[in-house]
C-alpha cells in the first residue's frame, strides 16, 4: 500500500527548500508545492505504488515519464512539468542532458532530494543523521550541492517536533495567490483526469457520461451555475475509483459482490442492492 500522506510530506519539504532558497514569486512556489503533491502521478499508471518507496528502484524512470506527460498536457502546470520528468535523475547525469535549463536542473533537485529524505526518514525509519550521511555522500554526484547543503542545516528536519508547522506553511503557500477560475476549472479537470489516467475504460465513460449529463441538462433548461454543476458533478461522479486496482477497473466480467463491497462501501458511495 502507498505510504499515507507520502505526498504531502514530499510537499512539505518542497515548501520549506523553497523558502530557504529565495527568489521564486508567491505563484511560482504555490506552483511547484501542488507539482510536489502530484509528483509520483505516474505510478498510478505503471501499477507501481506497493513498491514505488524502495530507495533504489531500477524502474523508476517509466513512472517519472508518465508523470511528467500527465502534468504537462492534463494540468495548469505545464512550465514546472520537467521536475517530474527528472526527478529521480542524479545531478552529475543531469548535468551531461542537453536541453535542460539551470532553472529546471534545480527545481528537479529540490524534487529528488525531497523524494529522498522522506523515503529515509519516514519509509527506512533512519535517523537525521542517517540521511545526513546518504546526503553529504552523494553532494555534487548525486546530489546538487546547492540543494543537499540547504537540506544538511541542522534545523532543517526536525520532521517529528515542527510537522504541524510544516503543514501550516505549506498550506499558506498554496492558498495565498488566488486560483482564477480557469485554474479552478483546470484543477477539477486533473483530478478526473487522475482517475482516468489508470484506465482507457474509465476515461470513455466519463467523458461520455459528462457529455450526455451536459447536454441533458441544457435541453431542460438549466443555465449559469446549475448548468456547471452538472457539469463538474458529472466528471466527479466516479471519484471513488481512483482507489480501485487497474485489474478491478478493467475487470472483463461481474465484480463479485464482495469485491463491490470492498471497493464501494468505504466511503459509502456505492453498496450492493441486497434485493428484495
Amino acid at each position: 500500500m502507498w505510504m499515507p500522506g507520502y505526498g504531502f510530506r514530499v510537499a512539505c519539504i518542497v515548501s520549506r527548500i523553497l523558502a530557504r532558497l529565495g527568489g521564486y514569486t508567491e505563484k511560482e512556489m504555490r506552483d511547484i508545492c501542488i507539482l510536489a503533491l502530484y509528483h509520483d502521478i505516474g505510478a498510478y499508471k505503471t501499477e507501481e505504488i506497493s513498491r514505488m518507496l524502495e530507495f533504489e528502484t531500477r524502474n523508476m524512470q517509466e513512472h517519472s515519464i508518465y508523470g511528467y506527460l500527465f502534468i504537462k498536457y492534463f494540468t495548469p502546470l505545464q512550465e514546472v512539468a520537467p521536475g517530474v520528468l527528472f526527478h529521480h535523475t542524479t545531478w552529475s547525469r543531469l548535468q551531461e542532458l542537453p536541453g535542460v535549463s539551470p532553472e529546471n536542473k534545480r527545481l528537479t533537485q529540490i524534487m529528488y532530494i525531497a523524494d529522498r529524505a522522506d523515503v529515509c526518514l519516514e519509509e527506512e525509519g533512519c535517523s537525521y543523521q542517517e540521511f545526513a550521511r546518504r546526503l553529504l555522500t552523494g553532494r555534487g554526484v548525486r546530489y546538487s550541492p546547492e540543494i543537499a547543503d540547504i537540506v544538511l542545516a541542522e534545523d532543517f528536519l526536525e520532521l517529528s517536533s515542527e510537522r504541524e508547522a510544516w503543514e501550516a506553511e505549506l498550506w499558506e503557500k498554496i492558498w495565498k495567490v488566488p486560483f482564477t477560475k480557469e485554474e479552478i476549472r483546470k484543477y477539477l479537470d486533473m483530478v478526473i483526469y487522475t482517475i482516468d489516467f489508470r484506465s482507457r475504460h474509465t476515461v470513455t465513460h466519463t467523458m461520455t457520461t459528462t457529455s450526455i449529463s451536459y447536454e441533458l441538462a441544457k435541453r431542460m433548461g438549466l443555465k449559469g451555475r446549475a448548468l456547471s454543476d452538472i457539469y463538474f458533478g458529472s466528471l466527479l461522479h466516479d471519484l471513488r475509483k481512483i482507489g480501485i486496482p487497474v485489474e478491478s477497473l478493467e475487470f472483463p466480467g461481474k465484480l463479485s459482490p464482495q469485491a463491490m463491497a470492498d471497493y464501494a462501501h468505504p466511503c459509502g458511495a456505492y453498496r450492493p442492492d441486497p434485493g428484495p
